[in-house]
């Protein structure tokens, strides 16, 4: 790995050197429009000790293996992005790595992590659209298990979550870059969670912490209070109730509370263009029916209701 020269970072004339790479301070790196393959950016340029990579810095197509030498602290935002690396190393002395920092990097598979940041410092958006993207080495399994959790992009279809896994799930968060993911076991020895029908829950079972995003077909446990509803269960083809639940029951493929007095959920791709609704029903939203052409309501206030999809009839 080449270690970028005076020259081929620097234009020679020191005007256009201060202006172009050292933008509001001497210690900003701001420049690269080299053709190398695999580089390692300096982190004394000039004799200036160099102290952050500015915004849109290094910007290469060329690029495929990048390391940041010791000394560098900050990283602005969307300074690598658009870039062509597969492999992007960052130093210890990174103290801040700031939003859309990788955005765009289309072919970034690993990021070697700064040991000084902590998990909690790895945001999504610094990797927001590197469809690629397959590690993140933070030096800690557990925290590299967390990062692939809720940042990389995986073809698995099925993934086992381990006793000995310690941070909060977040259901809007949690396993959504993973399109493919049908199933999802929670070890039973797991403090927190649980895990039923392929889908992960507290450990009473009351409440759905995570839905796989390939699950179609899902089964609602008997126990089951909350199901996060709406949004979180979307892309449904059927819904069912394990028999004994005292909360949820399911007609005709819509989910309702136990007494028939609620509309809870319609399928996303449920095979209807009319649904009749039981009698009872009282409660319900106009946006729960979105996805529904039309719906005749029989044996409530008015009667007879139409629901108009994105202004058709």
């Amino acid at each position: 790995m080449a270690t970028l020269t005076e020259d081929q970072l620097l234009e020679t004339n020191p005007e256009k050197h201060a202006r172009k790479y050292f933008r509001h301070s001497k210690d900003v790196f701001c420049g690269y429009t080299g053709t190398l393959t695999s580089v390692t950016i300096p982190a004394v340029i000039g004799n200036v000790k160099m102290r952050e990579l500015g915004m849109h810095s290094f910007i290469s197509d060329t690029v495929q293996t990048l390391k940041i030498a010791d000394g560098y602290q900050t990283i602005e935002a969307y300074a690598f992005n658009y870039g062509s690396y597969e492999k992007v190393l960052l130093p210890d002395s990174i103290e801040d790595v700031s939003f859309g920092a990788f955005c765009n990097c289309q072919k970034l598979r690993y990021v070697r992590w700064p040991r000084s940041l902590n998990q909690s410092q790895i945001s999504s958006s610094v990797f927001e659209k590197c469809p690629a993207i397959e590690n993140i080495d933070t030096g800690n399994p557990i925290v590299d298990l967390s990062c692939k959790i809720n940042i990389c992009y995986s073809p698995d279809k099925e993934f086992v979550l381990p006793e000995e896994y310690p941070f909060r799930l977040d259901s809007d968060v949690s396993f959504h870059n993973w399109p493919n993911l049908k199933w999802l076991q929670v070890d039973s020895n797991h403090p927190q969670y649980a895990s039923f029908a392929g889908c992960v829950y507290t450990k009473d079972m009351k409440k759905l912490v995570c839905k796989p995003a390939a699950v179609q077909d899902y089964v609602i446990p008997r126990d089951a209070e909350d199901i996060l509803l709406n949004i979180r269960l979307f892309g449904l083809k059927s819904m069912s109730v394990e028999e004994g639940s005292k909360h949820f029951r399911v007609v005709d493929g819509v989910l309702y509370s136990y007494d028939l007095t609620k509309l809870l959920c319609i399928p996303h791709y449920i095979d209807l263009k009319t649904i009749q609704f039981p009698k009872t029903v009282t409660n319900f939203t106009e946006d729960q029916l979105s996805l529904v052409l039309r719906y005749e309501l029989h044996g409530t206030e008015g009667d007879i209701a139409r629901v108009f999809y994105l202004g058709g009839p």
